[in-house]
């Protein structure tokens, strides 16, 4: 199954489902950061239990669902619906879809490298303020997203950071 998050032109978002057998219909004709208008799919209740989003549906492609390529130069490529600090430490958010977070870089753990099942993984914690006394947050990154962190902050250096971080999972990792 292919999962994608897609998103209109006000920053509604909807989680978007190509099952499988329709997944080599169009997996080479969606890229990330496009826009593209959708027809003729089918739309069912959003039932999962962990949610991309907060929208009470949710998409399904079909056999003849339309993807067309739109040209849009006013169309917004980034918006963002922040979760505040204080909702994050207070355990407050239903912890049942993404959220996005953004934050003061105040600290900087390292790599940990470690092996579960038999294959090796990595991640890195870091501590996030949202400079309105709310505290910090404690997030972690992993894979791909450590080691871009980690090299962006050896080639750009620089005294503060200013992180955004879209489609977090909401979850206690070791407490």
């Amino acid at each position: 199954m292919l999962e994608l998050v897609v998103m209109d032109n006000l920053g509604n978002r909807i989680q978007c489902s190509i099952r499988n057998p329709h997944r080599r219909l169009f997996e080479d004709d969606l890229t990330e950061g496009k826009i593209y208008s959708i027809s003729n799919f089918s739309l069912a209740q959003n039932d999962l239990k962990y949610k991309a989003t907060n929208h009470p549906s949710r998409i399904y492609f079909k056999r003849d669902t339309q993807l067309r390529v739109v040209q849009d130069p006013i169309f917004p490529t980034h918006i963002f619906c922040f979760v505040h600090n204080e909702v994050i430490l207070n355990h407050t958010n239903a912890q049942s879809h993404l959220i996005d977070v953004i934050g003061l870089l105040t600290a900087k753990g390292d790599i940990i490298e470690f092996t579960r099942n038999g294959k090796k993984s990595i991640y890195i914690v870091i501590e996030l303020d949202d400079l309105k006394g709310n505290g910090t947050v404690r997030c972690t990154l992993w894979e791909e997203f450590a080691t871009q962190l980690v090299k962006h902050m050896e080639e750009t250096p620089s005294s503060e950071y200013i992180l955004i971080i879209q489609f977090a999972k909401f979850n206690l990792f070791k407490g």
